[in-house]
């Protein structure tokens, strides 16, 4: 059979598509080919399945009212992350790198891409080492946007 490696330990990954990936940032991509190339090396928060479930990635559990992180007027959501996740560096990921995520987004001098899924933020939060807030600047029904996804 052929070699394979475990999970982040390298090797060869070819991706093909018509036209080549030019960015492995998908807050500065412009295509579908640099999104999903992107993938390979960031993830989001959650996700969704082709029949709208979610599906998690660097967070624990899909924010609820009933669990208690997700306000009944849709001003807040609170995502609790996946411990033991590390950076290609070996730094643990946490809640202050959704933090960092966030100031990079919607610093305008970065001219991201992804900055409208976010223009509904107010701030986000490190509420602990393993929990992140999002606070709106009002009801916002889709607060599952920010930090999917992409």
């Amino acid at each position: 059979g052929a070699d394979t490696g475990e999970r982040g330990g390298s090797g060869l990954l070819r991706l093909f598509y018509w036209q080549a990936p030019v960015i492995l940032n998908v807050h500065l991509a412009n295509g579908t080919k640099d999104y999903h190339a992107s993938r390979v090396v960031l993830e989001p928060l959650a996700d969704f399945t082709t029949e709208q479930e979610p599906l998690l990635f660097l967070a624990t559990e899909f924010p609820s009212v009933e669990n208690g992180t997700l306000a009944e007027d849709l001003t807040w959501v609170e995502w609790k992350l996946r411990e033991g996740v590390k950076w290609h560096d070996g730094e643990d990921f946490n809640a202050e790198d959704v933090v960092f995520t966030y100031e990079y987004i919607t610093n305008e001098e970065n001219a991201t891409t992804t900055i409208g899924r976010y223009q509904t933020v107010e701030s986000v939060e490190a509420v602990d080492d393993f929990t992140v807030r999002v606070n709106f600047t009002q009801p916002t029904p889709a607060w599952y946007d920010p930090f999917t996804t992409t």
